[in-house]
């Protein structure tokens, strides 16, 4: 498993071949909750780093407000957050295996009728694979936040602002002095931002290219329908959700505010 999912970042021409050869399901799996354990590990040093960063951060509100706060309800928050979002990862992993297989069968009947399977057993078959071949694929995009996202921790420094405000307010910084150390934090935050949103890119791209391969593998059909089968499905699946993120948006702004939606406040 952990070789082919090295290798598929190098070689991933030959790891499909491999992959689909030898049709090893349960390795398939095991990489899925690799994934999940990855991403959950990601999730929970960013997350005790801000939870330490926002604790200094609470202790100092605290030393110059006039009602202290209840710290015990920041844990809470944070604990909550993080129940909610290891259910969603696992959940976005596991489910996102039997997404992929739909999402391609649906796209390949709408751009490769003609050379789509008829046998009921190989319709199967290669709906299987298509599910196996989907947590080796999907690692591809996974690198780019396991590379970057721990560097949050050397570019986003709460602590270094918290200092830079106490600092000033004693006197010990000047305005300019310290709108300079500012810039630089935010500068910090601005390239590691460019820096994760060009590899995520660069990374999703690759991803794409190596599912269009083992796509075409699969159902022997060409590049051009490898590529436009699934495409088509993800835009329109895409454009219903954000049609529905709208609709919500909508309704929630004329629940809250009747007036806002009134022709006649225009």
């Amino acid at each position: 498993m952990f070789k082919n999912l090295f290798m598929i970042l190098f070689r991933p021409q030959a790891t499909v071949d491999r992959l689909l050869e030898e049709r090893k399901s349960g390795q398939s799996w095991g990489a899925t909750w690799f994934l999940v354990g990855i991403n959950l590990l990601c999730l929970a040093v960013v997350g005790i780093f801000f939870a330490i960063e926002f604790n200094e951060l609470f202790e100092m509100a605290n030393q110059v407000a006039l009602e202290p706060l209840d710290l015990t309800v920041l844990y809470v928050s944070m604990g909550i957050i993080g129940v909610f979002a290891l259910v969603g990862i696992v959940l976005t992993y596991v489910l996102a295996r039997f997404f992929f297989e739909w999402l391609v069968v649906l796209g390949l009947r709408m751009v490769a009728a003609n050379e789509y399977p008829t046998d009921p057993a190989e319709r199967l078959e290669k709906r299987r694979l298509l599910a196996l071949i989907q947590p080796y694929t999907a690692w591809i995009y996974v690198l780019a936040s396991v590379i970057t996202l721990p560097f949050i921790t050397m570019f986003f420094d709460l602590s270094s602002f918290i200092d830079l405000v106490e600092q000033s307010e004693m006197g010990l910084l000047s305005d300019d002095e310290l709108g300079a150390d500012f810039a630089m934090i935010i500068i910090k935050l601005i390239i590691w931002s460019a820096a994760t949103q060009l590899l995520s890119l660069g990374l999703f791209v690759y991803m794409i290219i190596v599912r269009v391969l083992a796509i075409k593998k699969i159902y022997n059909i060409s590049g051009v329908k490898a590529f436009f089968g699934p495409f088509i499905t993800y835009v329109i699946l895409y454009f219903i959700l954000f049609a529905l993120y709208l609709f919500f948006v909508i309704v929630v702004g004329f629940v809250s505010d009747p007036f806002l939606l009134d022709p006649r406040m225009v």
